[in-house]
């Protein structure tokens, strides 16, 4: 075979063995720059489980000294108290009558997150000596909705008398919750105080001695 001939070939299968490795080279470039970008956008699954609580009611009682006055920015709280305990109280010989220096709060919180309506319903017995005496319209009992530990409006005020079965549902407390407050009538004898209707205040017509009632709070609907 001619020597120019024998060699134009050999260079046509070097060409031809080049041209299939530069292909191979471009093939696994273009799987290997595919490769990168496919990773640019992932997905990631974010999971929790919120545990359902249903444990009722939040119940905290605070004793307040009004300082002899119903000035809400002289008062001085005592949380953590066990009951709604006015002592002894004073007798105010300008006034004729007895008083008493502390009032309470009965804060209300409803521990619930099941989304069901629910209603708080406030309960009483009679706070009384005995059969026949009785404080329940010597005692005011106002019902407030809380937004925080300072602000609040009322939603009732009225005698201890007329607590009975008073109620607010989970619409009417809604961004808040129930603080009830217990006080003794004043007669508004005292600067800033007055008296929910039918409250009078206590006097010598009244036997001395020991008075105790109950006040029940209970939540219905969860």
């Amino acid at each position: 075979m001619n020597a120019k001939i024998l060699l134009k070939n050999l260079m046509k299968g070097g060409e031809v063995k080049m041209k299939k490795v530069i292909l191979v080279m471009l093939v696994v470039f273009v799987l290997a720059v595919g490769s990168c970008y496919a990773a640019n956008t992932q997905t990631i699954n974010v999971t929790a489980t919120v545990a359902a609580v249903a444990n009722g009611l939040n119940v905290g009682i605070s004793k307040i000294d009004s300082k002899g006055t119903c000035v809400a920015t002289d008062d001085s709280w005592t949380s953590g108290q066990a009951g709604v305990a006015f002592g002894t109280l004073n007798w105010d010989a300008a006034n004729s009558i007895f008083l008493n220096n502390y009032y309470y709060a009965v804060d209300v919180g409803v521990v619930d997150n099941s989304g069901a309506a629910w209603t708080i319903t406030h309960t009483r017995t009679d706070f009384k000596k005995d059969a026949t005496n009785n404080l329940n319209s010597n005692v005011n009992v106002t019902f407030a909705k809380q937004t925080d530990a300072t602000t609040g409006s009322d939603l009732s005020k009225v005698s201890y008398a007329n607590s009975n079965n008073v109620s607010y549902t989970k619409a009417q407390l809604a961004g808040g919750w129930l603080r009830v407050y217990y006080g003794i009538g004043t007669g508004d004898v005292r600067v800033g105080c007055t008296d929910a209707a039918g409250v009078t205040p206590i006097t010598v017509d009244k036997p001395a001695g020991a008075y105790s009632g109950t006040v029940t709070l209970t939540l219905t609907g969860v």
